[in-house]
């Protein structure tokens, strides 16, 4: 992983992230947004007003869906469709193997201890 980029979320305010959110690498939250700008704004048709970004701190996982060469050149760009969780079709969280996020994971392993009657 690059030290030099930050992985940053990229949506429309207006929208909100659940609605839809890109994945930036970029140096700092300027050069993010002006990325995720580019990306939302095709999505939503929002102004630059409406572009946010969110640094994703503490989430070394996010590199995986980086472009490899353009990460070791420390080359900021911006991934449209991250991998999303089967379950809950959202990105951010780390993956399981089952391709869900480990929060829908949780959720299905504590429903199975939970009501056991009603696995399915």
């Amino acid at each position: 992983m690059s030290e030099n980029l930050k992985a940053y979320m990229g949506f429309s305010r207006g929208a909100g992230s659940p609605e839809g959110a890109c994945l930036v690498f970029a140096h700092n939250a300027k050069e993010a947004r002006r990325l995720a700008h580019f990306i939302v704004s095709n999505w939503f048709g929002e102004s630059w007003i409406d572009t946010a970004v969110l640094w994703q701190k503490n989430s070394p996982h996010l590199f995986e869906e980086a472009d490899q060469d353009k990460l070791k050149r420390g080359e900021p760009h911006a991934i449209e469709c991250p991998k999303t969780c089967s379950e809950c079709d959202l990105w951010g969280s780390p993956m399981g193997k089952s391709g869900k996020c480990i929060d829908c994971e949780d959720e299905e392993e504590m429903f199975k201890e939970e009501a056991p009657c009603l696995r399915t």
